[in-house]
C-alpha cells in the first residue's frame, strides 16, 4: 500500500517528525452485543522499520477485547497478521481456510495482535 508524507503530530499527537503513512483502514466487527470499530494505520520513519497504529473502540465496555490505542514496530510474525485484517471476506477466509464467520476470525487476529504487542 501506497504511503505519504505526514508527521507523528497528525497521526497520534506527537513531536513534527516525519513519517510515511498509509490512509487509515477502517474495519468493523461484532461479538455477541458488542460493535468494534478498527482504525489501522502503518506508517514508517523512512527506514526499512515498519510501525503500526491500531485504534480500537467499541459501543459498550467490554473485556472481550482491549480498546486504546496501540502502536507497535512490526516482526516477523505481525508482518503476517496486519495484511490479513484488511481483506475482504471472501479473500480472509479463503488465505486462511478457517471454517468460521469472518468477525470471530478477525477477533481471533486482533486478540493474537494483542497478545503479541499490548504492553511489550
Amino acid at each position: 500500500m501506497s504511503r505519504t508524507e505526514s508527521t507523528e503530530n497528525r497521526l497520534f499527537g506527537g513531536e513534527d517528525t516525519k513519517i510515511w503513512a498509509t490512509e487509515p483502514q477502517i474495519i468493523m466487527f461484532e461479538k455477541a452485543d458488542v460493535k468494534f470499530v478498527v482504525k489501522i494505520v502503518e506508517f514508517d520513519y523512512n527506514t526499512a522499520d515498519d510501525f503500526v497504529l491500531l485504534d480500537i473502540t467499541s459501543n459498550i465496555r467490554t473485556d472481550i477485547l482491549q480498546t486504546g490505542v496501540n502502536v507497535f514496530k512490526q516482526n516477523d510474525i505481525t508482518k503476517q497478521i496486519v495484511p490479513l485484517l484488511t481483506l475482504n471476506k471472501r479473500e480472509l477466509l479463503r488465505r486462511t481456510q478457517a471454517h468460521r464467520s469472518r468477525d470471530v476470525l478477525l477477533l481471533d487476529l486482533f486478540k493474537s495482535l494483542e497478545s503479541l504487542t499490548w504492553g511489550v
